[in-house]
C-alpha cells in the first residue's frame, strides 16, 4: 500500500491513498461506457511491488484508470502513475491527480518511489503515443525510451506489461499531426514559441477525430480488453543498469510481450459478439 507523495519541491512526504469508492465514483461512467474485461489480473502477485508498463491510446483519457481501479479492488495494489509535467500545469486537474497519487515523471521521483516499495505505472510512449497518427493503432511509439528499464534493473523491480485494446478503435482519425502541420494552419503555427516548447514542433499535436455517430471527439462505446502479462524478472541483469545492451534487451522483451498481448486480445475480440457490436456503433 502506498504511503508517500511528493510536494512541489519534490520532497517525499506521507500520502494517504484515496478510497476505492472515491475512484470508483469518478470512473463509473467510463466503466459503464466501455465495459472493460480483464485477463490475468487475479494472478498478479500483490506481495511484491512491480513496475507496470502499459500503452497509450488516442487521447489517453482512460488509460490506466480502469485497470488501476480494478487492481486496487481485487488485489489491494495501489498504482502510482508517473506522468508528464504538463499535467501539473492544468488548474483543478493538477489538484485531483495529486490526490489520486500521480507523480511527476523523473528519475529522482521514480527512484524515491522504488526505495519506498511502491507499485508504479509508466507509459513509455508518453505524449507522442497519445497523439496517434494514421496506422498507429496499438503500435508502441517508444522511440529511444529505455529509462524505465534502467530504473527497474537498478532497483530490482519486476516489470509487468499491461496491454489495453479498445481505445484506438473509439475514434476515426480525420487528420493527424502530419496533416495539420502541412496545412496553412500548421505552417502558420510552426515557428510559434508554444508549438516549439509544448508540441515539439507539432509532433505532439493530437489528431482530429470523429467518434460516435460521426461526432468530433465523442468516443464510440467500444468494449475495452485489458491483459496483465507475466512478470519479467530483471535480477538476471545483476544490477548492470548502465549497460546499454541490457537496457535494450529488457526493453525488447517488454515490447515483444506487449505486442503478443495485443494480438491475443484482438483475436479474442473477433469472437466476442458484444465487442464486435460496439465497433459497429
Amino acid at each position: 500500500m502506498s504511503n508517500f507523495d511528493f510536494s512541489e519541491n519534490h520532497r517525499l512526504h506521507k500520502f494517504t491513498p484515496p478510497s476505492i469508492k472515491a475512484i470508483e465514483d469518478f470512473a463509473r461512467p467510463m466503466q459503464f461506457y466501455f465495459r472493460p474485461q480483464y485477463f490475468g489480473i487475479d494472478e498478479v502477485d500483490a506481495a511484491k511491488p512491480a513496475l507496470y508498463v502499459t500503452n497509450h491510446t488516442i487521447y489517453g483519457m482512460t488509460d490506466g484508470l480502469l485497470f488501476a481501479l480494478e487492481l486496487y479492488k481485487r488485489r489491494n495494489i495501489f498504482l502510482r502513475p508517473l506522468v508528464d509535467n504538463m499535467h501539473f500545469e492544468v488548474p483543478v486537474w493538477k489538484d485531483w491527480i495529486s490526490k489520486m497519487g500521480f507523480v511527476r515523471a523523473s528519475r529522482d521521483n521514480c527512484s524515491a518511489l522504488m526505495q519506498a516499495d511502491e507499485s508504479i505505472l509508466v507509459f513509455p510512449g508518453g505524449t507522442r503515443e497519445i497523439c496517434k497518427h494514421r496506422g498507429e493503432a496499438y503500435k508502441l511509439v517508444w522511440r529511444h525510451h529505455v529509462g524505465f528499464c534502467r530504473m527497474a534493473i537498478q532497483y530490482g523491480y519486476d516489470i509487468i506489461p499491461v496491454a489495453q485494446v479498445g481505445g484506438d478503435d473509439a475514434y476515426k482519425i480525420i487528420a493527424d499531426a502530419d496533416d495539420i502541420m502541412k496545412s496553412w494552419v500548421g505552417r502558420f503555427l510552426r515557428d510559434t514559441p508554444f508549438v516549439k516548447k509544448y508540441l515539439h514542433g507539432g509532433d505532439y499535436l493530437p489528431p482530429i477525430t470523429t467518434g460516435l455517430f460521426g461526432i468530433p471527439g465523442l468516443p464510440k462505446p467500444v468494449k475495452y480488453y485489458i491483459s496483465f502479462g507475466e512478470r519479467i524478472d530483471t535480477s538476471r541483469f545483476l544490477n548492470k543498469f548502465d549497460d546499454d545492451d541490457n537496457l535494450w534487451q529488457l526493453r525488447d522483451e517488454v515490447e515483444l510481450e506487449m505486442n503478443k498481448q495485443f494480438i491475443t486480445l484482438i483475436e479474442y475480440r473477433k469472437n466476442d459478439k458484444k465487442g464486435l457490436l460496439s465497433l459497429l456503433t
